[in-house]
């Protein structure tokens, strides 16, 4: 048995999955297998790319017929034989020795799952032209800290969203552990967006976890790329992958918000895998006004990207209408500031995306941006070779920070970029 599977569920993005990869078989941990899952669209890429490679560690599955996001990671899971697990994603990359820190956190504090920052990389397809060619990496400290299970569950029914949150993508979870939630759920993975559900299983299931503050994966951007292209309407990837379910009803009722924003998909996620399996244990619900301000603030983003919002503003406008006064009142503040912002940012934000340096005034949000044209990397691949040491850069910049020892205590870490 390897001591850790990775696992790279893939759909018809054989052009991704080589660089993708590549980086798995550069780790410096060497007791892996690398399991290729193909979620099969009837051609023959996928399996030519896996081919190419000549390497023990690697294998192949294919599924029989095109699955949904959901089923196809369940599918990939069942498959993977590692005592720890960690699913990569197509569009994305591990750093060389992220196998190696995450493994030597399992044995430091001997945990049974360990997460991990990273940082995020915007192609040169990238549906927004300025930010293509981008490293995003989040603000230091970097600490590695042990964390409370309970207590980041209720950030995530708060929708309280940051890279700390286990969402077994960026995290190394042992079997015995997917085996305890299996015996439970029967599955793992549950729609719409299976990460989050994910991430309420294991959190529900341990009482704590160690969170690797150092970024050790570039998340990645591209057109294809789901997550981030639900921060804007109509991308063609997101609606591909809405399209899969066959059934939304099945998970849709539980949010009566219908709206199709980031927000109302993640807590569709969370209450699905509540109302099912953990109703007794989980004695909170989603934050609905969290919920409702954020979705207003992603139909205001919307607009300030150019699309006609007005449909989900009719939306937005008929469901606060049915809501009590406290939250009532926090939608129409928060419509009136998002819709402030976006008069206000959205001239002032194209002029200094015209500016050069404007990504440095991005440090003020806790982001230090990198150009690629500027430091030798025009893809994921080379993003993948520079990004160490523009980590360690920002690092040294808080040096004084990063030396200090923390003990097992509740740390929440610096957000990453939504996606």
């Amino acid at each position: 048995m390897p001591r850790v599977s990775i696992v790279i569920p893939t759909r018809n993005r054989a052009h991704l999955l080589r660089v993708a990869l590549e980086s798995t078989l550069s780790q410096t941990w060497q007791d892996l297998e690398i399991l290729v899952s193909d979620n099969y669209c009837g051609n023959e890429e996928t399996r030519n790319v896996y081919a190419s490679y000549q390497d023990s560690r690697l294998r192949y599955v294919r599924t029989d017929s095109l699955l949904s996001m959901p089923d196809s990671w369940e599918f990939a899971l069942s498959h993977a034989k590692g005592e720890y697990i960690t699913f990569l994603t197509d569009d994305s990359y591990l750093l060389s020795f992220a196998l190696e820190r995450a493994m030597a956190a399992v044995e430091n504090y001997q945990v049974d799952l360990v997460a991990w920052n990273n940082s995020a990389y915007f192609a040169l397809d990238w549906l927004q032209a300025f930010q293509r060619n981008l490293l995003y990496v989040g603000k230091p400290p970097y600490h590695t800290v042990l964390l409370s299970s309970q207590m980041v569950l209720r950030e995530l029914f708060d929708l309280h969203l940051s890279t700390h949150i286990p969402r077994f993508m960026y995290t190394v979870c042992h079997q015995r552990l997917v085996a305890k939630m299996l015996e439970v759920q029967g599955r793992m993975f549950f729609p719409p967006c299976p990460d989050y559900s994910a991430a309420v299983s294991l959190l529900l299931n341990t009482d704590k976890y160690v969170f690797v503050g150092w970024p050790l994966a570039i998340d990645g951007g591209t057109n294809r790329s789901i997550g981030y292209a639900g921060m804007l309407k109509n991308a063609h990837a997101f609606q591909e992958f809405l399209a899969e379910f066959k059934e939304p009803e099945s998970f849709r009722r539980l949010i009566d918000l219908e709206l199709v924003t980031l927000p109302v998909l993640i807590a569709q996620s969370l209450e699905n895998v509540r109302s099912r399996f953990y109703s007794e244990r989980i004695p909170y619900q989603v934050n609905r006004r969290n919920m409702l301000c954020q979705s207003i603030e992603s139909v205001a983003t919307y607009e300030r990207y150019g699309a006609n919002a007005a449909e989900e503003w009719r939306i937005l406008d008929e469901f606060l209408a049915r809501q009590p006064e406290d939250i009532k009142r926090a939608g129409v503040a928060q419509r009136r500031r998002s819709k402030l912002r976006s008069l206000l940012l959205t001239p002032v934000g194209r002029m200094l995306h015209r500016l050069p340096g404007w990504e440095h005034l991005e440090r003020l949000r806790g982001q230090y941006i990198y150009r690629g044209d500027y430091h030798g990397f025009h893809n994921m691949e080379q993003c993948g070779e520079v990004a160490p040491r523009l980590i360690a850069k920002v690092a040294g910049a808080n040096a004084n920070e990063n030396s200090k020892a923390v003990g097992e205590s509740y740390h929440r870490p610096a957000a990453h970029p939504s996606k």
